[in-house]
């Protein structure tokens, strides 16, 4: 999801980072901060952008109002790591790519801290989005865990097929889902979150979802949380 467009000016020995190619940017899928979830859990993402060359870069991690101040608050010292907070955004966040930057996305229960450093979330770049399918394997359906289905349209807005199969390929259920806009003008154009049942057959299943209005190309995460402790594990597609 794409943050609204800033204007900075040119600074003499800075790299400026820019996503004006349709490969130059990479999304974070679940980007929260101060999120009250089930059992008491508190959720956040922290962001982490590390400038490995030895020139000071200019890199729009942190969100800014006034185009003046922005160079400052996002400037990488050379090899340097900084963490950002953004605003709640739990329908993901486009940032650029720049060959100076690696960019880090870890989710946590605040709640937790002594428990669990967190989870890494997958960055996703736009070659990850499929126009045919989009599998999820071996989801475990224990009713000790909640499962959440999260999809994200690429082009536009449209519906989608999800399909549960057992391990021997047999359809369980289907179900069709419409990506709506977010609430953000400019970023992605679908999104849905699905909470799936789970079932006293322990037996993992797989997710097939599918699109089902042409020309949108989709990506998919399933997470599967802990009732009691609230450890969470990702689900993301097999990356051709």
């Amino acid at each position: 999801m794409r943050p609204s467009t800033l204007l900075f000016l040119a600074i003499t020995s800075l790299t400026v980072a820019t996503a004006s190619a349709s490969d130059a940017r990479v999304f974070i899928p679940v980007l929260v901060s101060n999120l009250n979830g089930a059992g008491g859990s508190v959720w956040d993402t922290d962001l982490w952008a590390t400038n490995t060359s030895d020139q000071p870069v200019v890199y729009q991690i942190a969100p800014c109002n006034q185009a003046a101040e922005c160079q400052l608050v996002n400037t990488l010292s050379p090899e340097s790591t900084i963490s950002r907070g953004d605003s709640p955004r739990p329908t993901g966040r486009w940032l650029p790519l720049d060959p100076a930057v690696q960019l880090g996305a870890r989710l946590r229960d605040r709640s937790r801290n002594a428990s669990s450093a967190g989870i890494e979330i997958p960055l996703v770049r736009e070659a990850d989005f499929r126009a045919d399918e989009i599998n999820l394997n071996a989801i475990a359906r224990d009713p000790g865990f909640r499962i959440t289905l999260r999809v994200y349209g690429l082009d536009a807005g449209g519906d989608v097929t999800v399909e549960q199969f057992d391990t021997n390929g047999n359809l369980l259920s289907a179900m069709s889902v419409t990506l709506a806009p977010p609430a953000v003008p400019g970023l992605l154009t679908g999104y849905a979150q699905i909470a799936l049942d789970t079932a006293p057959d322990t037996t993992p299943i797989r997710l097939r979802i599918r699109p089902r209005t042409s020309n949108l190309r989709i990506w998919a995460l399933a997470s599967i949380t802990n009732n009691v402790t609230s450890e969470v594990t990702l689900v993301q597609p097999w990356r051709q």
